[in-house]
């Protein structure tokens, strides 16, 4: 069980990880260019991709109970 409650939580932080890039991207471009309609775009689509990937902890919880990537 806390194989798997590991395996959830380091999923979760590459999750977020990934989903920030955009948005680390956009605030370089605003900081080196003073591109700020591209740091507003790339924000909105990172949190656009947060939205949509990051794990919801009930389905954690249905993980966990049943079980799923758990080797013998």
């Amino acid at each position: 069980m806390q194989v798997l409650a590991g395996r959830l939580s380091t999923s979760a932080i590459v999750i977020y990880a990934l989903c920030e890039t955009p948005a680390i991207y956009g605030l370089v471009l605003f900081l080196l260019a003073g591109l700020y309609q591209d740091f507003y775009l790339l924000l909105a689509y990172s949190l656009g991709l947060l939205l949509i990937h990051f794990p919801r902890y009930s389905r954690w919880e249905e993980w966990i109970g049943e079980g799923v990537g758990l080797t013998s």
